[in-house]
């Protein structure tokens, strides 16, 4: 008798103990899961500029999507970063006075924030000869 009663309150105790850690566990188990991913990275091509072009395409108004145009290699004091924040169905044009000369050993990249959605953002420079695209790659903010 005293067997069953032991079994009895080892097994309302194993029960019990599963429904606190249940109900502590469920509310993560039930929350979106984030997919982390990475930052879009553009290098800037070595020319002369005298505007860059951000426009948001695809997103509500409401919605805004942050960038920054990032210079040097990111040695202490020389690494400098500029953010950029464009509302959704809107373009930022971003003049420079006299122009930006990039010269070829210098290392300019947009990198785009990893929330925003895939092409939500349009991004490129004019040259002398026109719009100048940037070539794009995927990777970690530096």
């Amino acid at each position: 008798m005293r067997t069953n009663r032991r079994n009895v309150a080892i097994g309302v105790l194993t029960v019990a103990i599963a429904v606190v850690v249940g109900a502590a566990v469920a509310p993560a188990w039930s929350q979106p899961r984030r997919v982390s991913k990475p930052d879009t990275e553009l290098t800037v091509p070595a020319g002369q500029y005298s505007a860059m072009v951000f426009s948001a395409f695809g997103t509500s108004s409401g919605t805004s999507i942050a960038a920054y145009i990032t210079t040097g290699d990111g040695e202490a004091g020389k690494r400098r970063d500029l953010p950029v924040i464009v509302r959704g169905g809107e373009s930022l044009v971003l003049p420079f006075a006299g122009g930006w000369t990039i010269s070829a050993g210098d290392r300019v990249r947009i990198v785009v924030s990893p929330d925003a959605p895939t092409d939500a953002l349009r991004i490129w420079g004019i040259g002398p000869s026109g719009p100048v695209s940037f070539v794009g790659s995927t990777g970690g903010r530096p």
